[in-house]
């Protein structure tokens, strides 16, 4: 909003990773390129050196394996900050979770990764059919309830269902929110 003065804008948010960050990280395999660790004279003598390194580069860039470890590396380190329910999660007396309990999926980036897992909030979740089913739908649909949650996958028992989000939240993986007004 102009108020005939400088101005100033704040974000605060996380950001999917970028281009930049991925060639960033790709530094740490330079060293494996063997045309990298010849030495320098002039241009003309390592044009020929130049060329090599950048097909090499760019090669891993487009190799998905090395993709997705920057990946597992990024979301590896990513941590959405969420209140942890200590009174429900904490407390060795409860085991499920109130079927009116709103959750949502503690992630700003949902990546499903080839080999089975996800990360979430730092956290490597491998995952059957039904939890990959389940983290996409709360992914899809944030502050459903633990009922919206069970009626979605009527075809698997409720205990289970809430089970698996109980063990979900105390890893970090979802967030029990409390949404007053």
């Amino acid at each position: 909003m102009p108020l005939d003065g400088e101005t100033f804008h704040l974000a605060v948010a996380s950001f999917a990773p970028t281009g930049f960050e991925y060639v960033q990280w790709l530094e740490q395999i330079a060293p494996n390129i063997l045309a990298c660790r010849q030495n320098f004279t002039n241009f003309v003598c390592d044009k020929e050196m130049i060329v090599n390194i950048s097909h090499e580069i760019a090669e891993i860039l487009k190799d998905k394996d090395y993709y997705e470890s920057f990946m597992m590396h990024q979301l590896g380190h990513h941590h959405v900050p969420s209140m942890f329910s200590l009174d429900i999660l904490g407390n060795g007396k409860v085991d499920k979770l109130q079927m009116g309990q709103k959750i949502r999926l503690n992630v700003n980036l949902l990546y499903f990764f080839d080999k089975g897992f996800v990360i979430i909030n730092g956290n490597k979740v491998n995952v059957d059919e039904l939890s990959l089913k389940l983290i996409q739908h709360l992914y899809e649909n944030p502050y459903s309830s633990v009922d919206q949650v069970s009626r979605e996958f009527a075809d698997h028992p409720v205990e289970k269902i809430n089970s698996l989000l109980f063990q979900l939240a105390i890893q970090d993986v979802i967030e029990l929110v409390n949404i007053e007004f």
